[in-house]
């Protein structure tokens, strides 16, 4: 392995792994960017250091994911809007704690 190809393991390796503990944490510490602005940048620097190309990255999305995932924000944005979001948590009650009666005895 030449030490060209190693630089670029190395460096594709520590924006995986950037990426990774961004999208985990949520947000970028000291930066205005959250998740889905994370995995953006991280996928731009994996096509731009020729890690990935730009037909494998077209290749990755996966359509049916996204569409899934849009369709479930729309209806969360939806539900929040109409106030489910606060009504709800009046509506649910504990359950009774059921008392077991000993076997044997009456």
């Amino acid at each position: 392995m030449s030490p060209a190809s190693n630089e670029g393991t190395t460096a594709t390796v520590a924006v995986f792994v950037l990426t990774y503990v961004g999208v985990a944490l949520g947000r970028a510490p000291g930066l205005r960017i959250d998740r889905a602005g994370i995995a953006l940048v991280g996928a731009s620097l994996m096509i731009g250091l020729g890690s990935l190309s730009l037909s494998e990255a077209l290749k990755a999305i996966d359509l049916d994911a996204i569409a899934l995932f849009l369709g479930m924000m729309i209806i969360v944005s939806q539900l929040r809007v109409s106030g489910f979001y606060e009504l709800t948590p009046y509506d649910v009650k504990p359950r009774p704690e059921r008392h077991e009666q000993p076997t044997g005895s009456r």
